[in-house]
């Protein structure tokens, strides 16, 4: 073996737990951290760009939280991050935020549930017909279809199973 990504100097020392890993299309490892941003390595040319969460800059990404990766079938990076669905732009290098949303009890005008933000995006599975499920850390999945931008949330009033803590 030998070591082929080195994390960023002024990373050394401090915890980065790797989430997910992805090679995607064009030969990148993507490597998801948890807490820590992403960090992209061409293997052709075996350089790393590492993307962290930059507040005051518009197009960074939104968390440094990531949890799991997704290449969808037009080639496109998605990225479940803390704050949500994350899409990466190869072209500009920017990443766009999509808020996910769950129902939660108490509003009525809503059969007694309200839209609140799910946050966490902790898994993405593409359907083949443009539309990526995603699981999320509120106790439900979402249906986000890409073109629309139009999402389904499914939780346990829908029959869907949450795993709770093992007892």
């Amino acid at each position: 073996f030998r070591p082929i990504v080195r994390w960023p100097s002024e990373s050394v020392g401090k915890q980065g737990t790797v989430a997910f890993l992805l090679e995607d299309r064009r030969k990148n490892i993507w490597i998801a951290t948890a807490g820590r941003g992403v960090l992209r390595f061409n293997l052709q040319r075996e350089d790393t760009v590492w993307y962290r969460e930059d507040t005051g800059t518009a197009g960074s990404i939104p968390s440094n939280a990531v949890e799991t990766l997704c290449e969808d079938s037009d080639g496109r990076l998605r990225l479940g991050t803390g704050a949500g669905l994350a899409e990466y732009d190869s072209r500009t290098d920017r990443f766009k935020l999509h808020r996910i949303f769950m129902f939660e009890r108490g509003d009525s005008r809503l059969g007694g549930r309200k839209l609140v933000s799910t946050g966490v995006t902790s898994g993405i599975i593409p359907d083949g017909r443009g539309n990526l499920w995603l699981s999320t850390r509120a106790g439900g999945i979402v249906r986000f279809e890409v073109a629309t931008e139009k999402q389904r949330a499914f939780t346990t009033d829908e029959g869907v199973v949450v795993a709770r803590g093992r007892r």
